[in-house]
């Protein structure tokens, strides 16, 4: 994976925070959000991306999602999470999290490492 710009990288974050990771409808500042945190594959390495919003091709939606990179320090690595992210309801959360699950048995059907 290459390096993100620190330009590009603060346009993700903005979007990060402003968008659902599903639906992409706007999250205004006071509305409230859902998280949801995964672990990714043990041969993927994360950890020049720490601390940072990366997108993540979903070859199944044939789109990105805005996921945060969980730090080394943060609540979500000390729950086992490696990636995090934000929808704007349960549903797009449940929705989200399915479309990671396909994602998931379409590398297992390909034979991609767990």
């Amino acid at each position: 994976m290459k390096q993100i710009r620190r330009k590009t990288q603060k346009k993700l974050q903005k979007l990060f925070r402003r968008r659902c990771g599903w639906c992409e409808d706007p999250i205004g500042e006071d509305q409230e959000v859902f998280g949801t945190g995964a672990k990714v594959r043990s041969d993927v390495d994360l950890e020049q991306f720490e601390g940072q919003v990366i997108p993540i091709r979903m070859v199944t939606m044939s789109r990105n999602v805005l996921v945060a990179v969980a730090g080394p320090d943060s609540e979500a690595k000390r729950s086992g999470y490696d990636i995090f992210f934000m929808t704007c309801s349960e549903e797009c959360g449940r929705a989200l999290k399915q479309a990671f699950d396909a994602e998931i048995g379409l590398g297992d059907a390909l034979g991609f490492p767990k």
